[in-house]
């Protein structure tokens, strides 16, 4: 993909009208987004989790009666569902799932720390594409426990016969957090859904109006970064940065006077090294082999001659060790700057006329 669309999109996400679309969804909806559309998910058994997740809201169904005020009547959620609008083509080496996964992580801390199950789809055409994210607000339990266990202490009021409390005197605790529930033939009762947690992780939540278009511009905030930084840990790692010459304990002056000389110029290289990275990600030269094997055979050029003891440059051997003096090291380290720099200037010369070879065709 160009610069100038990834640069667009970027710049587009800050705009209110950026496309951003969140709703709930029933049982009906969620069958027919799994049944219709191509799923994906960094889960590997993620068919098998719905299924538990499905299920358990199966067996939980609030009976809603009241009505909004738009006269539809409150639903069963059985998971959530975030559109939103992404690059049509993205950088070399990024993926779809791995950009979903982190700006996901990114807005909403919980979604990783509880490992909420989330699956998505794309849709995909030459001039947009879209995300449908599915996502469960309700974690699976790390340790899954076989039988149902009571979650509050139950205390009796014998005088009353009714519920009581513990701070009254005379009530009796019938029941202790934690024990195991029992049928009425004093057995064990096993949990249906032991996978799956009772409580819901507090996922998309907002208040009013001006509430839902926070979460949005919020979504649109996250959504940029998470690209930006992905392009940026990308771009890092791509990079050859050579690493400067560290300094000892008890060395004389005048060595570490020679190091921070050297170092200066490892710090060139790695500047001047830095930018031809982004001319070549950025320009589209990394998909030349030619001059993709000439940056490779300049670094290893580089690399041989910024630490090495002595050099041969121009025919003369000099050297570039730290037991000799100052003003010899000086104008020798000097010489292999030039010499450097002249790699790195070779190399320039030689993207600017694959360039120019491309304006021409």
């Amino acid at each position: 993909m160009e610069e100038k669309t990834i640069t667009e999109w970027l710049d587009s996400t800050a705009s209110e009208g950026t496309y951003v679309e969140y709703s709930t969804i029933g049982r009906e909806e969620l069958m027919a987004f799994l049944e219709e559309r191509k799923v994906h998910s960094v889960f590997s058994n993620y068919e098998e989790l719905i299924e538990k997740q499905v299920a358990y809201k199966d067996d939980h169904l609030a009976n809603y009666r009241k009505k909004r005020a738009t006269g539809k009547t409150y639903k069963n959620i059985y998971a959530h569902r975030l559109t939103v609008m992404l690059p049509t083509v993205l950088p070399r080496g990024i993926a779809y799932a791995d950009l979903i996964r982190s700006f996901l992580y990114r807005f909403d801390i919980k979604i990783r720390e509880r490992n909420l199950l989330w699956v998505f789809s794309l849709s995909h055409s030459l001039t947009k594409c879209t995300a449908d994210i599915i996502l469960f607000s309700r974690p699976f339990r790390e340790s899954a426990d076989e039988y149902e266990r009571y979650e509050h202490d139950y205390w009796w009021n014998p005088e009353t016969e009714t519920r009581g409390h513990a701070y009254r005197e005379g009530n009796i605790r019938l029941r202790k957090r934690g024990e195991i529930k029992l049928d009425k033939d004093g057995n064990p009762i096993k949990k249906k859904h032991r996978d799956v947690s009772s409580t819901e992780c507090r996922i998309f939540k907002y208040a009013g109006v001006s509430g839902f278009k926070k979460l949005f511009a919020y979504a649109r905030e996250v959504l940029r970064e998470t690209l930006k930084n992905m392009i940026a840990d990308q771009y890092a790692g791509n990079c050859h940065y050579f690493k400067l010459v560290r300094f000892k304990k008890g060395q004389k002056k005048s060595t570490l006077y020679k190091k921070i000389l050297r170092n200066d110029i490892i710090r060139d290289m790695n500047r001047r090294l830095a930018a031809l990275f982004d001319r070549f990600s950025k320009g589209g030269l990394d998909e030349d082999e030619y001059l993709s094997v000439e940056l490779r055979r300049t670094i290893q050029k580089i690399r041989s001659r910024l630490y090495d003891k002595q050099a041969s440059i121009d025919g003369v051997t000099l050297s570039l060790g730290y037991n000799i003096q100052w003003n010899t090291y000086k104008a020798n380290m000097e010489s292999l700057r030039q010499c450097l720099d002249g790699y790195l200037n070779e190399l320039d010369a030689r993207c600017d006329a694959v360039v120019r070879e491309w304006y021409e065709l």
